[in-house]
């Protein structure tokens, strides 16, 4: 009865720890989650928040003089507070007068309340910027519209671990077939992360498509033509990709934009990831003898080591303690 017993407590025991070891493992082995920067909206006393009367059939209201920073996404909300329908246009002329047609559409009053759009602007340059919004309604409507600011453009979108680490970070107003180049100093046997999207809008009523040519050329003149004439995605996505260097120096990075609008604003940043290698350099002479033995390593994850060590470890100490136990038993009953 007793070594029945005993069975029964080694079975539990394994079972118990064998739980353990699974559970560790899936503990250990969770990768981690990258969280973007994202704070929220911010509004002020700079910035446009009111109800505007737009009289019928066609009116149009101008917002002079607003004054935005240089890199940042600024939310225009405009929404319809009566019920009327209406029809929509929206135009910004930044600093140095150049025209942005970045809204047209038709404001329609829903059964459940009002209808609006929230229109996101990425700024190239800081200073005085001007908005007009022009209204075609068959009847007085009032139109609600508020201006709030953002995040840094793209910094939505890239990882906070990241932040600290951009080798370089641009905003760029681009006008059709205009090549915007930049060096920087990379260092070899490194992976660089980089983003590439447009931060400012473009009018449905108007062809959208924004294309682009992205064009790396290392230190001796090799080019790598990471984009040849691509469609860029829309303004709410990204362009990401990754470049490992083989040599370290001065890369150039050309910027070529192609779209039949007038001006729109291009954001892109280069991040610093890791090193690659950290072995010395070797002779790029390609082995000739075919006997050569590859030698492969099996690296275990740190999760399964401690399950293993403490499950083993642990079933060690029990089996000697219970035949340390028996041990005794039988020596007692000999004695008697």
């Amino acid at each position: 009865m007793a070594i029945k017993n005993r069975r029964k407590v080694i079975i539990l025991i394994l079972f118990t720890f064998s739980l353990f070891f699974f559970g560790s493992f899936n503990v250990l082995s969770k990768p981690s989650i990258q969280k973007n920067y994202d704070p929220p909206k911010i509004s002020g006393p700079d910035l446009p928040d009111k109800v505007y009367l737009f009289q019928s059939p066609q009116d149009s209201l101008m917002l002079n003089d607003i004054v935005l920073e240089q890199y940042y996404v600024y939310y225009l909300y405009v929404e319809i507070v009566t019920p009327y329908n209406c029809s929509i246009k929206i135009t910004l002329w930044d600093p140095e007068s150049k025209q942005f047609n970045i809204f047209e559409s038709d404001l329609l009053v829903e059964p459940e309340g009002a209808n609006y759009f929230e229109i996101p602007f990425g700024t190239a340059l800081a200073g005085d910027y001007d908005i007009k919004v022009e209204v075609i309604t068959p009847g007085n409507v009032n139109v609600y519209i508020k201006m709030e600011k953002g995040s840094k453009c793209l910094y939505d979108k890239i990882p906070m671990e990241e932040v600290d680490d951009i080798k370089l970070y641009q905003v760029t107003r681009f006008s059709n077939e205009m090549n915007i180049n930049h060096s920087v100093l990379f260092t070899t046997d490194y992976m660089y992360k980089f983003y590439v999207g447009r931060v400012s809008p473009i009018s449905v009523m108007e062809n959208n498509e924004v294309r682009l040519d992205f064009i790396i050329k290392d230190p001796n003149g090799i080019i790598y033509p990471i984009f040849l004439n691509a469609t860029l995605a829309e303004i709410d996505d990204i362009e990401r990709f990754k470049f490992g260097t083989a040599i370290g120096g001065l890369y150039t990075f050309d910027v070529i934009i192609y779209s039949s609008v007038g001006y729109v604003n291009i954001g892109y940043s280069i991040i610093q990831l890791y090193q690659i290698s950290v072995g010395p350099e070797i002779n790029q002479t390609k082995p000739t003898n075919s006997s050569t033995v590859i030698n492969r390593y099996f690296t275990m994850p740190i999760g399964w080591t401690i399950g293993i060590l403490g499950f083993f470890g642990t079933i060690s100490v029990i089996i000697a303690v219970i035949l340390y136990k028996q041990k005794n038993k039988n020596v007692i009953s000999s004695n008697f």
